[in-house]
């Protein structure tokens, strides 16, 4: 039983006449500094650090539990009882028992939800940039089609309005030399066709 107090003591780096208010002040200090939040960004530490806490509230407990029953810690000299009356159990100030179990839980559960929201961030900020450049892309294409159809729509109404030029021909004329029937039927080009088909067979 002796080997198991001095544990807790190491644990909580008391030394053997400490008092309760010792031991009180050390776990504070300690589970302070070996608190898993503040390790959640360190995670090659966070395992030392969860073990640590576990150790510590397990060592604080025993103690705790050891200075109801006897009114001391297991290592401190009997105190001369004070000429003021002890105080009744029912007025006496407890503390809440950690059970280890649920604390780890809730530690967890904060741990997971901090690595989410950390993992979620950018993956949230890529998925808006993403949006804003398909969108800009896509008023850009928008805007160009609108552009072009206008400029299409302003230079027919240039050609309907001009005047036809007297050195250009005119569309039937065009028309009509781009259709092949009329090439065939052009009689200068016909006999010069005679002309080179007399050369090849001379």
């Amino acid at each position: 039983m002796a080997n198991d107090f001095l544990r807790d003591y190491e644990s909580l780096q008391l030394a053997k006449n400490a008092s309760w208010n010792d031991a009180q002040s050390s776990y504070r200090k300690l589970v302070h500094h070996w608190h898993p939040d503040r390790y959640a960004q360190r995670p090659r530490e966070l395992a030392h650090a969860q073990k640590q806490f576990i150790e510590l509230t397990k060592s604080f407990n025993n103690l705790r539990t050891f200075y109801r029953q006897n009114d001391r810690l297991p290592f401190e000299l009997n105190r001369v009882s004070s000429t003021a009356p002890p105080v009744p159990k029912k007025h006496q100030r407890v503390e809440s028992v950690v059970d280890l179990e649920p604390n780890l839980k809730i530690l967890n559960n904060g741990k997971n939800k901090k690595s989410f929201f950390i993992t979620a961030k950018p993956l949230a900020w890529t998925a808006l940039a993403g949006v804003l450049i398909i969108g800009s892309l896509a008023l850009m294409f928008v805007l160009d089609m609108q552009i072009r159809q206008r400029n299409i729509e302003q230079a027919r109404e240039v050609l309907k309005n001009t005047k036809p030029s007297e050195f250009l021909p005119k569309s039937d004329s065009i028309k009509k030399q781009s259709n092949r029937g009329a090439i065939l039927n052009n009689t200068a080009q016909g006999r010069l066709g005679d002309k080179l088909m007399q050369d090849v067979f001379r």
